[in-house]
């Protein structure tokens, strides 16, 4: 099958007195609160495009920029990349983000995905309002996406009375561009998040540390889908640090990990307390400074020991493997900040398309 190549979009660039630490800050803890401006929407949208992506995940958090309305941004800059909207269920009625959906759909002419996030932290999805515990959460999204999904296909009114959800003489009005509806991934790792995929997405977007880990996953998920009559594809995130050799990868990475380190020595502890990676972390009772410090550096170290380091060829390798194993949407995260960056992550994407010939 081919391959689908993702990027991503965020509504502002990280922050950094200078371009070292700019770089650097890619590999700490996000902020709890991130700025919206348009112009970096826009340009970040748009090279994604020009690299040779074909589809841009918008990301979401309880005090980010709404995911929808940056993606109707991203997709008014651009004219040939999807456009793939983070979403939870819950926040929103069913019928009422596929309108939303179908809507972006229709104004990007055919490129909206959704991207369904249940939601790693109870404390973040209380921010807005979602009191269940997560394995409801898994529950309650199955109804939800029997509404969500029906609404965007639907040629006219109906009902539907369930446990969470009932709605009379519901019709979202129009269909979406895309035939028969936008493409729906989901999510996660837990047996829950694989069962709400092989009944409902399109996409699963696992976890998988190794590319024989992602062959068994891809088989199980296979026979969910299968019990459902249905199939799907899957999903992998790459987080990647490629240069024109292998040992300037290398050295390159230890520096920025050093830099990664200091910057979160000196962030201010209530800063990093309310980082949105953090927002666990009090659920897990790691409150004061000292666990709060400690925590911050084990992810600077989680964060540099899942990178794929190396040159762009043996980076692209190490990626092919996994489509080998069945993973098509290949989400490669890499650097920006600078030309250079640019220049080797538009290599890269080239070389993982070539390898996949």
């Amino acid at each position: 099958m081919p391959i689908e190549l993702v990027g991503g979009v965020l509504s502002a660039p990280v922050s950094g007195d200078d371009l070292p630490e700019r770089r650097a800050r890619n590999f700490t803890p996000d902020p709890r609160a991130r700025e919206v401006l348009p112009e970096h929407i826009a340009w970040q949208a748009a090279l994604d495009e020009a690299d040779g992506y074909d589809r841009a995940l918008v990301h979401l958090y309880s005090a980010w920029a709404d995911p929808a309305l940056v993606g109707a941004w991203a997709a008014a800059a651009t004219s040939r990349i999807g456009i793939t909207v983070a979403h939870r269920p819950g926040v929103t009625e069913p019928t009422v983000a596929a309108r939303q959906f179908a809507t972006l759909d229709r104004l990007s002419g055919g490129r909206a995905g959704v991207h369904i996030v249940i939601g790693s932290s109870d404390e973040d999805v209380r921010r807005d309002g979602d009191r269940l515990g997560k394995r409801d959460r898994y529950r309650r999204a199955g109804e939800y996406l029997e509404v969500f999904t029906r609404a965007l296909l639907s040629d006219e009114p109906f009902d539907h009375e369930g446990e969470f959800y009932r709605v009379e003489d519901a019709w979202t009005g129009f269909r979406p561009a895309a035939s028969p509806r936008p493409p729906i991934s989901v999510g996660g790792s837990s047996p829950e998040a694989k069962e709400l995929a092989a009944r409902h997405a399109d996409v699963y977007a696992g976890t998988y540390p190794t590319a024989g880990a992602a062959a068994a996953v891809v088989a199980e998920v296979d026979a969910l889908a299968a019990a459902h009559g249905r199939r799907l594809g899957y999903w992998k995130q790459f987080f990647v640090h490629a240069a024109d050799t292998d040992r300037e990868a290398r050295e390159d990475a230890a520096e920025l990990r050093a830099r990664a380190h200091a910057v979160v020595a000196r962030t201010p502890v209530d800063v990093l307390a309310a980082s949105a990676q953090f927002a666990r972390a009090r659920e897990r009772e790691l409150a004061s400074e000292r666990d709060l410090r400690a925590a911050g550096a084990a992810y600077v170290d989680r964060v540099f020991d899942g990178l794929l380091v190396g040159s762009v060829e043996r980076v692209a390798e190490e990626i092919d493997a996994y489509r080998r194993a069945g993973v098509e949407t290949l989400h490669v995260v890499g650097l920006i900040e600078s030309e250079d960056d640019r220049r080797v992550r538009r290599r890269l994407v080239e070389e993982v398309r070539r390898q996949a010939v």
